[in-house]
């Protein structure tokens, strides 16, 4: 049901002017992201050697805010980059600190 307000300007009579209440968003229940296992073996390469997510962008062809989404898992890399993370993680890690392509996601096709 709508509200009514009264509203007066000099001299004239009132009005009576419908108002509608304001729509609020009731806050869903909060999820938990999970990371998928190669974000977790990413953010933990990143970790490990002390680099920052832009000095691994840089080396493997990517952006920084990409990066970030990968480690939290928002984003997945497509197969190129994927196979530039694990060349790079296996080249500067051993295999401790590998990345391999078959652990990502991904639904890209190579162009």
């Amino acid at each position: 049901m709508a509200k009514t307000s009264k509203t007066a300007s000099k001299g004239k009579p009132a009005k009576i002017q419908a108002t509608t209440p304001k729509r609020t968003r009731r806050p869903g229940p909060r999820r938990e992201k999970k990371g998928t296992p190669s974000a977790v073996l990413l953010g933990k390469f990143l970790e490990d050697h002390e680099m920052s997510m832009s000095e691994f962008g840089e080396a493997v062809g990517c952006t920084k805010s990409h990066v970030c989404g990968m480690v939290n898992g928002d984003t997945t890399p497509g197969l190129n980059l994927a196979l530039a993370i694990e060349e790079f993680t296996r080249k500067h890690g051993g295999e401790t600190g590998m990345v391999p392509v078959g652990r990502w996601k991904t639904t890209r096709a190579v162009a």
